[in-house]
């Protein structure tokens, strides 16, 4: 047995194929009941209404993530503008990391399938339609490949690039992993394996192959004027404690909420036991240094993330865990170095499973009330849209963020009133200072009404005091019922009627238009 060789086959092909089959079988029974939001229908709409692949890297510019999910989702809808096609594509994906892990993680079966069933395996990097399970599945297959890192250094180098273009983290984890592959490959430890030996000329073409694609993956994620936007988030401290054990509210909106928070006392707890768990695996992974270093820089870059850049929610925190499960896979293959490695897996592993006990817990809870109650009203309000609203009618959007996810289901863009054109999907447009209050809104839209001489149906996500507006507008449906999201959407109805005098009337907010003329 040769150092960094992997000492038996994890699994069978058989109990893998058998177990992602029944993983399958469950996600395609669920998912017709999870209703898309915003997250999820915004990369969708970006592809659907792109005329070109120029015109989608230019329309995607605010998104912060890398090219290849909205790449795919391009291909997609050249062929199909159907939504369902979205949940396809992150079907293939969710089932492909599911058996890459089955299959070849060093892991007992009862974390395997603890972890594929829970919280995150089946809810939110399975059943969520987001950028997510791409980017597990090439995490797990670096991790696959790894004892073939040199046998197969094209290839290698080709997933890591994959995987660098799936997410910002994906990119963190590539790069210091091609990082620890060619310090590898240059001899920068006592004990390489004797197959690192790749030629020169290999070995410069894939530094020159991987750094170039890591550059473009950067490229791609980088928003207009990133620099300037840095903030300071001391909650980044209890973000490993909530990634291994996201323990919610049990309440409807329990979604991206923590058992011990908001309280100062919870704060206080978390962080504790947060420092715990990362002084634990960090002492677990110094047995083998050139897996300690990575890890700790990937650490290190995610503490440094949530602290200055962006508060996260738990799909982005629980890179914790994941990288931690990566990190320990990568650590089975070199359990035959020392006594120290075995027992160092061991307790790594015993962690892990304490954290998908809980993980298994939270995902039955979390899939129940996804059946149980409306994940989002957008599949709602765009059916009543359809089916309530006569044809000549014009729906418009008072705002183009969390009702884009209606323009997803209505198949078709509805009109942006503060700009008086097409929305399709969110863009970032005129600064916070001149957004309109919802007064205002319907103001426009009874300046709309009486100009276009038909009915308006503005669908709005506040609601507004009717008795507090002076003029005739009718609340034309309501859709507040319980949601996992906690978002809410009102249809106010808006008559053409004459516009009495001294009344604003047209313009935008730079160039409002206002009546002089006397009664």
């Amino acid at each position: 047995m040769k150092l960094g060789e992997p000492r038996v086959l994890c699994s069978t092909p058989f109990l893998a194929s058998f177990f992602t089959l029944i993983y399958a079988l469950l996600l395609a029974r669920l998912m017709p009941y999870h209703e898309l939001w915003f997250d999820e229908t915004e990369p969708w709409l970006l592809a659907l209404y792109s005329n070109s692949y120029a015109e989608l890297l230019q329309n995607k510019v605010y998104e912060g993530h890398p090219n290849l999910w909205y790449s795919l989702l391009f291909v997609i809808t050249r062929f199909t503008q159907d939504l369902k096609a979205l949940q396809v594509g992150q079907f293939a994906f969710a089932v492909g990391f599911v058996f890459v892990f089955l299959r070849w993680a060093p892991f007992n079966w009862l974390l395997k399938l603890l972890f594929c069933f829970g919280y995150y395996g089946l809810f939110e990097y399975g059943l969520i339609s987001r950028l997510y399970a791409m980017e597990l599945l090439t995490t797990f297959l670096v991790c696959a490949m790894y004892p073939k890192r040199f046998s197969r250094w094209y290839l290698y180098i080709f997933v890591l690039l994959l995987n660098a273009h799936t997410h910002l983290f994906g990119l963190f984890f590539s790069g210091l992993m091609g990082l620890l592959l060619f310090a590898e490959a240059r001899g920068g430890w006592k004990d390489t394996p004797p197959q690192s030996q790749v030629g020169r000329t290999k070995l410069y073409l894939g530094t020159a192959i991987w750094a170039l694609g890591c550059l473009l993956a950067l490229w791609s994620i980088a928003r207009p004027a990133e620099a300037g936007q840095l903030m300071l988030n001391l909650r980044a401290a209890t973000r490993p404690w909530q990634a291994f054990f996201p323990i919610p509210h049990f309440f409807i909106n329990f979604w991206n909420s923590y058992i011990l928070t908001p309280t100062l006392l919870g704060y206080a707890m978390e962080a504790l036991l947060s420092g715990a768990i990362i002084l634990f695996v960090l002492a677990c992974f110094r047995v083998e240094r050139r897996l300690f270093l990575p890890f700790l820089a990937l650490l290190m870059l995610l503490s440094l993330f949530f602290a200055f850049k962006y508060m996260g929610s738990l799909r982005h925190f629980g890179h914790y865990f994941l990288f931690t499960v990566a990190f320990t896979w990568l650590l089975s293959y070199y359990r035959d170095s020392s006594g120290e490695n075995v027992r160092a897996f061991q307790r790594l592993q015993a962690l892990l499973l304490a954290a998908t006990v809980v993980q298994f817990g939270v995902g039955v809870y979390a899939i129940g009330m996804d059946l149980k109650y409306p994940f989002h009203q957008a599949k709602e309000t765009a059916a009543f849209l359809k089916e309530r609203v006569p044809a000549s009618n014009l729906i418009a959007l008072e705002d183009d963020i969390l009702l884009s996810a209606i323009v997803a289901y209505y198949g078709q863009p509805l009109l942006y009133v503060p700009e008086l054109k097409p929305s399709s999907f969110f863009q970032p447009g005129s600064p916070e200072e001149n957004e309109l209050t919802l007064y205002q809104i319907l103001d426009w839209t009874r300046a709309l009404a009486q100009k276009e001489n038909r009915r308006v149906i503005l669908v709005s996500s506040q609601e507004a005091d009717l008795g507090w507006y002076p003029y005739p507008v009718k609340l034309y449906a309501r859709f507040d019922q319980p949601s996992i999201t906690a978002h809410t959407f009102y249809l106010y109805q808006v008559d053409p009627t004459p516009l009495p005098k001294l009344e604003f009337v047209a313009g935008t907010p730079q160039e409002a238009v206002y009546s002089t003329k006397p009664e």
